[in-house]
Order: structure tokens, then C-alpha cells, then sequence
């Protein structure tokens, strides 16, 4: 993710994290942060009280420490370049927020489908 800008970076990874966290039917064990900056661990404490216990379980940070981090997960399922062994090839952060924002407006359209809570009226009543 050397490539992005940090506002982009910053906002794909609040997206992603509540995409996952409130959209995706999946049950999360963690969300581990790396190489984060400093500013995103104290902006973490400032908010931190307002975020549901969910998500304070579910996040962890842990800057550079390959160490915690494959303390957390098995280096076997992290790529070479995170301090794992896994064959995964690294690929530029920005050809996902790329494809992400290159299908912005799909996204905005697909999230006015699904039930309304307005009556709609019919010709029936």
C-alpha cells in the first residue's frame, strides 16, 4: 500500500473495515492493522469510546511487530512481505481502490436497492 495516498489509504480502510463488519455475512474474528501511523493509533483512542464493543474486540494494531502479528496468525498464512511464509504475491494497494473507485457509482446505484420504509401507495388501496 506504498503507492497511496494516505487520505485514500485512510478511506479504504474505514470502508472495507465497515463493510465488513456491518454488511458481509461472515463472523470475524480480528481485523489486524499494520503499518499503521502513529496519528491512526491516537485517533483510535479518541473515537474508541464510541465504537460497540464488536469492534473493539475485532481490532487489532500492530504497527511494524511482525512479531505480535504472527503471534495472532500463523506466519504460514501471511505473505513474505508481512513477515509470513505464504507464496502470496504482492499487489499494488492502489489497484483496489482503483477497481473500488472505478465502480463508484455501481455501488452508490446498488445501495438504493432492498426494502424501503416509506408505504409505497398502489392503484389497490
Amino acid at each position: 500500500m506504498k503507492a497511496m495516498k494516505y487520505n485514500k489509504q485512510r478511506y479504504l480502510t474505514l470502508l472495507m473495515t465497515s463493510l465488513i463488519l456491518e454488511c458481509a455475512p461472515t463472523r470475524l474474528k480480528g481485523i489486524h492493522i499494520i503499518n499503521q501511523p502513529y496519528i491512526f493509533k491516537m485517533l483510535y483512542q479518541i473515537f474508541k469510546p464510541f465504537l460497540g464493543e464488536r469492534i473493539k474486540k475485532c481490532l487489532f494494531f500492530h504497527g511494524s511487530d511482525r512479531k505480535a502479528l504472527t503471534e495472532k496468525i500463523s506466519a504460514e498464512s501471511l505473505p513474505e512481505h508481512i513477515g509470513g511464509t505464504a507464496g502470496i504475491p504482492e499487489y499494488p494497494g492502489s489497484l483496489l481502490s482503483d477497481m473500488l473507485f472505478y465502480y463508484e457509482e455501481d455501488f452508490i446505484t446498488y445501495s438504493t436497492y432492498g426494502y424501503t420504509t416509506e408505504k409505497v401507495k398502489s392503484n389497490h388501496d
